[in-house]
């Protein structure tokens, strides 16, 4: 593993994608986790997600956690203030539930991708691994309305 120590270069912006899309994947996974959990009362799919939030752990590991951290830098975000209109509000649980699937979905290709650059491929596979099982439990959902049915 590679460790980055020096601001402004190619890997403190591979690392700073890397970061924010952890972060993307994690908290997409939770809210989809919470939609399985309390509104679908689905167990397998919850104990799936909650399985895949400590892979996430293991990617991060693999990915270095203080490359991650040291990439971070919050106030230089060009979109850290920028919200459209579609993320201030939901008119559904099941909006909630795509939007943050799809964000998931989004993320975990981001940090496949850019894994590939740092020749990190464990952490693609982790990231393949956790985005074709988002794509399943989005069909599960899609094919049936809503779980809860």
């Amino acid at each position: 593993m590679r460790i980055m120590t020096n601001k402004d270069t190619a890997d403190y912006f591979l690392y700073r994608i890397l970061d924010a899309n952890m972060n993307r994947l994690r908290e997409g996974i939770r809210v989809v986790e919470e939609y399985f959990r309390f509104f679908c009362e689905a167990p397998k799919e919850t104990h799936l997600l909650k399985n895949h939030r400590h892979m996430l752990q293991e990617l991060e590991e693999v990915i270095g956690v203080n490359n991650l951290l040291n990439a971070r830098d919050v106030a230089r975000d060009i979109l850290r203030d920028g919200a459209t209109g579609t993320e201030l509000s939901r008119s559904s649980v099941e909006r909630v539930f795509t939007a943050n699937i799809r964000r998931a979905e989004e993320s975990a290709r981001v940090i496949e991708e850019y894994c590939k650059v740092l020749s990190l491929e464990e952490a693609v596979v982790m990231a393949k691994k956790i985005r074709f099982d988002l794509y399943d439990l989005e069909a599960t959902v899609g094919l049936s309305g809503s779980k809860k049915d």
